[in-house]
């Protein structure tokens, strides 16, 4: 299945599902089962790279669909374009819309994010390329590119759409993105500025179940980031890495349940360093443990491209003996046709000097 027709069927089941749930005609737990079949679609796609997307996306919907299921009443009285947009379109839960101000100033605004975002793409693109040449400094250097694509990813997705719901709906959504690199914490930088719709997600999904149970504080903390890293590391997984570097991407996210957990107990020491001693702190704890992310990511990369180009490193990726195979009989064909091709020529030559 190609990329793009796999995650319209993904959307569209989703959107099926919600529409069904909304004109009555199924509820509950019927609902989620009508869905459920699109969490398994992404499979079927064939480049790595959509079959990461899909699942993303899969996830996504699901969760806002439960959401929507879990609680009837607060959206029973909504409109089914409202039920859309919260499940498929906004990334942003219905409460936290806003009608948007002046429209002229809004768009300007954001068309000045974007370019921002674009910006920090491409620095980030250019610090990463010379990893591959090895060094201490390039390869920090490559961390840091790493760190500015991703926030200048996420950046420009939220500026692009909150672009649109301005300037069709005038409806204004919050920042996806809310100035991270103003952080004092960790906690302010994990809780309140980084991606919030995944934070969202979160405290909904994650922290707020583990709290009705009461499960103490620390276990809280460390089972919300795990469930972030597992969150992180199944697209990643579906599009080929191995169970290592899927492990090693969790890890990531418990390394920063762990550095949070030693901020709180030692607050009162980085309060007395200032905001120097604590920002230190922050970027420190957020930097050094983040080859444990990039590394697999980027072993993913190398490996779904070197299978295109017919190479035969392997790094991290776990179909790339499959694309090596599908390459040897692509080229074994190849080969066939093009003896075939010589023999017909060369029969044809023959049959026309007897004629002649």
């Amino acid at each position: 299945m190609e990329g793009g027709s796999g995650y319209g069927l993904i959307y569209s089941l989703f959107a099926l599902a919600n529409m069904l749930d909304y004109c009555q005609l199924i509820s509950g737990r019927i609902t989620i089962m009508v869905a459920a079949p699109a969490l398994l679609l992404p499979y079927l796609i064939v480049e790595p790279e959509w079959r990461a997307i899909g699942t993303i996306g899969s996830l996504y919907y699901m969760s806002r669909l439960c959401h929507i299921v879990s609680n009837p009443d607060q959206f029973n009285q909504r409109s089914a374009l409202v039920r859309i947009l919260h499940v498929q379109g906004s990334f942003h839960h219905v409460d936290s819309w806003s009608s948007a101000g002046s429209r002229v100033d809004q768009i300007g605004i954001q068309l000045l994010k974007t370019a921002a975002a674009l910006i920090l793409i491409g620095v980030g693109q250019q610090l990463v390329f010379p990893m591959a040449a090895g060094g201490y400094a390039r390869y920090w250097m490559g961390m840091a590119g790493f760190a500015l694509h991703v926030y200048g990813s996420l950046a420009l997705f939220g500026s692009v759409l909150i672009l649109l719901f301005v300037t069709i709906g005038q409806v204004q959504l919050p920042e996806l993105m809310q100035r991270p690199e103003l952080s004092t914490s960790l906690r302010e930088f994990w809780g309140k500025r980084w991606n919030t719709v995944v934070q969202e997600s979160l405290h909904i999904h994650a922290y707020k179940p583990l709290t009705a149970l009461g499960v103490a504080r620390w276990l809280r903390v460390v089972g919300t980031f795990g469930c972030s890293g597992l969150i992180h590391a199944y697209p990643l997984w579906v599009a080929g890495l191995n169970l290592t570097g899927c492990a090693s991407v969790i890890c990531y996210f418990v390394c920063q349940a762990v550095c949070l957990l030693i901020e709180v107990k030692c607050e009162a020491v980085l309060r007395t360093t200032g905001s120097i001693g604590s920002r230190m702190w922050l970027w420190c704890s957020v930097m050094l443990p983040l080859p444990l992310l990039v590394h697999p990511i980027l072993c993913l990369l190398y490996t779904s491209d070197a299978a295109d180009e017919e190479d035969s490193v392997d790094l991290g990726g776990r179909r790339i003996n499959k694309k090596k195979k599908r390459c040897e009989k692509r080229r074994r064909k190849e080969r066939e046709q093009a003896q075939l091709g010589y023999i017909c020529t060369h029969c044809k030559s023959t049959l026309m000097s007897e004629r002649d």
